[in-house]
């Protein structure tokens, strides 16, 4: 990735909304939607329009390196249902897979579901299909070793996931090719080295999205928890007797990341689902319904208390509920500087990592991220995506005469 004092070719004119194309789980007519993203006279099709590429092209086999990851942690039993799955426990990965299979014309959801979503051409949004597949990679990659605490899971966690996309982010640039027209993606990343966060959440995603057609960062703050040790479907999340619950609640932009505990099968064998998200009004929910006060703060980690699943994945939370128009997840917010600002506290920072991505072209990564440095997270890297009117600068001499040039 580039380090902080990386910059990025700004688009020439305002791209236009880069959330209008396909959306595997809000939107429809696909095939139309492609053909305006990559139009057959388009001079630079073959450099942005990932169905023109080969199984040997560079970003086709970095995607195929990040699903040959998922496929071996799989064979592990990482993000695999258990023999022995609860109910709950089944229903989350039924509708998960589900929603992934929604991506394909078929519908028809199946194990793999989410391992065949991973690749090029798959999605509509080659900006989701980025992000679904580096966020993937790293939720089975982390969950790789079962005697890690919480901390070092979240570590793992920010240094993977922006690792991945960089990875990414070179293969374009070393095949010379970019994304296509109205798409963008710039990823970034900030830590502390020295200073003490303040509430003690563990990690604050923010990611730049046309939301209702406006642009503006979305922030969510992110506590993790364990799923307890004998009650696997639920965590605890009774720390400081609910003080660290109330606080994520005031946030207005907190969830909890539940990471699973691994299950022991009749033969041996040991299978773990994928880590989920929930808000943290809807785990307060259950915190306030709970019937007993010995278990008031055990909660699912997949579902309300009344069995009701509302649980999202990791992949599936990063790379779309975060850039959807559903104003109830996180806060906005409409420039760097207020939306660094709202991960701040009396001169503190609010979480030690922090992970951001811009989709809009119209707000700024770097300046997130220099604001945070000035927040105390002393360590940024940043990994740019080429665009399309990078790309139409690169090659102008060659492409001239053509309309979609000028």
């Amino acid at each position: 990735m580039n380090t902080a004092a990386g910059s990025r070719i700004q688009p020439r004119h305002q791209p236009p909304n880069p959330d209008i194309i396909y959306d595997a789980l809000f939107g429809t007519n696909q095939q139309i939607l492609i053909h305006e993203m990559n139009p057959p006279d388009d001079p630079l099709r073959a450099l942005h329009d990932p169905s023109c590429w080969d199984a040997g092209h560079p970003v086709s086999q970095a995607f195929e390196r990040l699903a040959e990851e998922v496929r071996r942690r799989r064979e592990t039993g990482i993000g695999r249902l258990s023999a022995k799955a609860t109910p709950t426990e089944a229903d989350f990965e039924r509708s998960r897979l589900a929603r992934r299979a929604a991506t394909f014309a078929s519908g028809e959801p199946s194990s793999n579901a989410d391992l065949a979503s991973i690749g090029a051409t798959t999605w509509g949004n080659p900006v989701s299909a980025i992000l679904y597949a580096a966020a993937q990679a790293t939720a089975h990659h982390i969950l790789r070793d079962r005697t890690l605490d919480e901390p070092a899971v979240n570590s793992a966690v920010h240094e993977t996931l922006p690792r991945r996309l960089s990875d990414l982010a070179q293969a374009y640039k070393l095949a010379r090719c970019g994304l296509p027209p109205g798409k963008c993606l710039h990823a970034g990343s900030a830590k502390m080295e020295r200073t003490r966060d303040h509430m003690g959440a563990d990690l604050a995603l923010v990611v730049g999205a046309n939301v209702l057609g406006l642009p503006r960062f979305r922030v969510v703050l992110v506590q993790a928890k364990h799923a307890d040790g004998h009650q696997r479907t639920c965590a605890d999340v009774g720390r400081n007797q609910g003080k660290q619950l109330d606080d994520l609640l005031s946030t207005g932009m907190g969830y909890y990341l539940f990471y699973p505990r691994a299950v022991a099968d009749a033969d041996g064998r040991h299978t773990r689902l994928l880590p989920a998200l929930r808000s943290a009004p809807a785990v307060f929910a259950d915190v306030a319904t709970a019937t007993g006060a010995s278990n008031r703060y055990m909660v699912g980690c997949h579902a309300r208390r009344d069995g009701t699943v509302d649980a999202t994945d990791f992949a599936e939370f990063i790379a779309l509920s975060m850039a959807s128009d559903e104003l109830g997840v996180g806060r906005l917010f409409p420039c760097a500087q207020s939306a660094a600002a709202s991960l701040v506290v009396k001169g503190e920072p609010l979480v030690p990592e922090v992970f951001a991505v811009d989709r809009t072209g119209s707000l700024s990564v770097l300046e997130f991220l220099d604001a945070m440095r000035g927040h105390g997270l002393e360590t940024t890297a940043d990994a740019p995506f080429t665009t399309y009117e990078e790309l139409k600068v690169d090659h102008e001499p060659d492409f001239s005469s053509s309309p979609l040039m000028r």
